[in-house]
């Protein structure tokens, strides 16, 4: 679930050619600015680049990401777990307390814990349909990859893979800065926290910007924001878009609107319908998929 990283690494591919063409012979280094909101999978597309340059993850931040990659896995246990209430199946009741009363912090990772995690989602029917119907909840897509790969993820010597740090979700803070060459052309990408809390930082990033690439997880049209849940997140998404677009510190700037999470939005295309939402009168299913992409970035 969430990105493919075959898939997006061939998307990434025709990104980076498309950047190439915003250089000119007076510029030295192409300045990108990642934006988009909360949980729109533009930190996964800053990784991508970093992959697509050659540059290789060091063994600190590998360490790291393993951290980063079994808190995602408890935090979202726990949510599902506080969702579920009194409704989680009786004979998973240890295996469900030994995961609401478990620390995220790394050393708190056992055989244990992976086993209980392990249980209620290969076992739980309730964890399940809270995991499918999630759409005011706010754990990440991807990590149902982990849940599946629990067993490989628990072990000692576990070290995470290119796809694995693809997969990985940490909220981004501050600015995050990366220098990078990619098909000899020399690159800067910025990437900025998305929350609401962050943007007032995005200003700090503008001067000097030859392209920005705003990120929208086109797969999010049923899902509410993090900070507010009465306000849909496709359509905070578009309206940060609009502002930007008309911010004159980018009049000279390019500017790409990348629809991210795809996949995802074709298999929720399958059960939770497009119809209606923004105006669009389709049928709105799976099979409707080209109409609906087209519907969403005329929005």
């Amino acid at each position: 679930m969430g990105c493919c990283p075959s898939e997006e690494e061939a998307h990434n591919q025709r990104v980076a050619k498309k950047l190439g063409e915003y250089q000119k012979k007076e510029l030295d280094v192409i300045k990108v600015l990642f934006l988009g909101t909360g949980e729109s999978g533009k930190s996964t597309i800053f990784k991508q680049m970093q992959i697509l340059a050659g540059e290789e993850f060091q063994d600190h931040e590998r360490d790291n990401f393993r951290i980063i990659i079994r808190r995602n896995m408890v935090s979202t246990m726990q949510e599902i777990l506080d969702e579920a209430g009194d409704t989680i199946e009786k004979n998973l009741g240890s295996s469900a307390e030994i995961v609401e009363e478990a620390d995220d912090l790394e050393d708190a990772w056992s055989d244990q814990l992976s086993g209980a995690i392990e249980r209620l989602w290969t076992e739980s029917k309730v964890v399940r349909d809270i995991f499918f119907f999630r759409d005011k909840l706010h754990f990440p897509d991807t990590v149902a990859d982990f849940f599946e790969q629990i067993k490989r993820i628990s072990a000692p010597d576990y070290v995470p893979t290119k796809n694995d740090i693809l997969r990985a979700r940490n909220r981004t803070t501050g600015i995050n800065e990366k220098k990078l060459v990619i098909r000899n052309i020399r690159f800067t990408f910025t990437d900025v926290g998305g929350q609401r809390n962050e943007r007032r930082k995005w200003i700090h990033c503008f001067d000097g910007v030859t392209a920005v690439m705003f990120v929208v997880a086109i797969s999010e049209y049923n899902q509410v924001l993090y900070e507010d849940e009465k306000v849909s997140r496709m359509k905070e998404a578009l309206l940060e878009f609009k502002r930007i677009v008309n911010n004159e510190s980018f009049a000279r700037a390019g500017m790409i609107l990348f629809l991210n999470k795809i996949d995802l939005l074709k298999e929720k295309l399958n059960y939770f319908s497009f119809k209606h939402k923004f105006g669009y009168q389709g049928e709105g299913g799976a099979k409707d998929i080209d109409n609906v992409k087209k519907f969403i970035q005329n929005l």
